[in-house]
């Protein structure tokens, strides 16, 4: 006979565990507060800043290089720039992820 090593998890455990958020944990929602950050920061790309704004217009505008109702094609340009738009972020907004970040001389909370 063998004796598991595991407890059983009563109800009552179950509701004092704290609940971990799971939309904190995704990249982009978690990666929202360093965007604002870069956004607000006077001292970031104004070119940068203006490229992302395109590429949010350009992926929700209805108007495309290639129209959405050609089958899969259609997709393929807003998909790249969504690609390209993810990865310039991925590398512009690490330094923004600190609690150390400033913004005009001013400490900006990491919240």
């Amino acid at each position: 006979m063998s004796t598991s090593t595991s407890a059983a998890v009563t109800p009552a455990e179950l509701v004092d565990r704290p609940r971990k958020n799971r939309w904190m944990s995704l990249p982009l929602v978690s990666d929202l507060g360093a965007m604002v950050r870069f956004f607000r920061d006077s001292e970031a790309s104004t070119a940068g800043k203006v490229f992302v704004l395109l590429a949010i217009a350009y992926i929700v505008c209805p108007v495309d290089a290639i129209p959405d109702v050609a089958p899969l094609i259609g997709w393929l340009d807003d998909l790249g720039v969504a690609a390209l738009t993810l990865m310039y972020l991925a590398k512009v907004l690490k330094p923004y992820k600190s609690a150390d970040v400033t913004v005009q001389g001013e400490p900006v909370p990491s919240k």
